[in-house]
């Protein structure tokens, strides 16, 4: 049996006063005060005259009648109730969309993970001294370190004159005239019979071996450590200088190749002025630097 309409051609339960109700709910207080909390004046309309109707319409549905009867008087007309859903549209227009806003509390937003920093990262190589194209000597202070394996790393080893240091394990190596990477691979070799796949640092820390010497008309005489490739004028600078009585045109280089000592002049007034830029020659290790005066 279909279920019985109402006299305007709607379901008495069906109606919308319900769906409004509860849209209206949700905005606050619905006791005579708008959900701001600003009272019934702010948008023109009392709420609780408004939903006094709302539920008397839901409570109290008009008579229901047969077809062909007229309609009763006590029937709502569709004129009346499109003003009323006008009026209630108008409402929820005035209604702030902030109250929206606020009532939803925001989440607190997730604490930033900070990554635990690993207890086996590789240890800082530390200050390496040496310049590129360095070779081992003797006098020279290196420091051997070998990943996660403190016994057999030391902090420090001198080079002996012999060209030989002495580590733990592998006993004593000879390093004389060894690049620094070139002895990582060897020391690996080594290590191999003891500990597997080991992952060998060597570095520099001093550099006693490559000196050159000074002598004569200069503020500084002696040795002169090379830590980087220097030219004469840098060696002479790094020594405070001439001095007051040095012949400038008359210094010169003794340099010993293939077994003879050879002599390389420098013209230091030249120099300085911009010529004869040839004689400013790199030195080497164990050039002699002779200043007349």
């Amino acid at each position: 049996m279909p279920r019985p309409r109402h006299s305007c051609g709607r379901s008495a339960r069906g109606l919308w006063p319900r769906l409004f109700y509860r849209r209206l709910r949700s905005f606050g207080q619905l006791q005579g005060s708008t959900p701001d909390g600003q009272g019934s004046a702010s948008c023109g309309l009392n709420f609780a005259t408004l939903f006094q109707k709302l539920v008397y319409v839901e409570k109290y549905p008009p008579k229901m009648t047969t077809q062909g009867q007229r309609p009763s008087s006590n029937c709502r007309r569709p004129g009346n109730l499109r003003a009323m859903a006008a009026a209630i549209v108008v409402v929820l227009a005035v209604v702030p969309l902030s109250v929206l806003a606020q009532s939803e509390s925001p989440k607190p937003a997730p604490a930033a993970v900070v990554p635990e920093q690993s207890t086996l990262a590789k240890p800082a190589a530390g200050n390496d001294a040496a310049a590129p194209g360095y070779r081992i000597g003797a006098g020279d202070a290196l420091q051997i370190n070998v990943w996660k394996e403190t016994e057999a790393s030391v902090p420090s080893v001198v080079v002996r004159p012999d060209g030989k240091i002495s580590l733990p394990l592998v006993k004593e190596v000879d390093v004389m005239g060894l690049m620094p990477a070139e002895l990582e691979k060897v020391l690996t070799a080594k290590l191999a019979r003891f500990i597997r796949d080991a992952d060998v640092t060597v570095v520099v820390q001093q550099i006693h071996s490559k000196k050159v010497y000074l002598v004569g008309a200069v503020k500084k005489e002696g040795p002169v450590a090379l830590l980087s490739s220097m030219t004469v004028l840098q060696v002479l600078s790094e020594a405070g200088g001439l001095s007051d009585y040095a012949k400038k045109r008359k210094i010169y280089v003794l340099r010993t190749e293939n077994g003879k000592q050879v002599k390389h002049a420098f013209d230091y007034q030249a120099v300085i002025r911009g010529e004869h830029i040839e004689q400013n020659i790199p030195v080497l290790p164990d050039d002699i630097i002779v200043v007349p005066q």
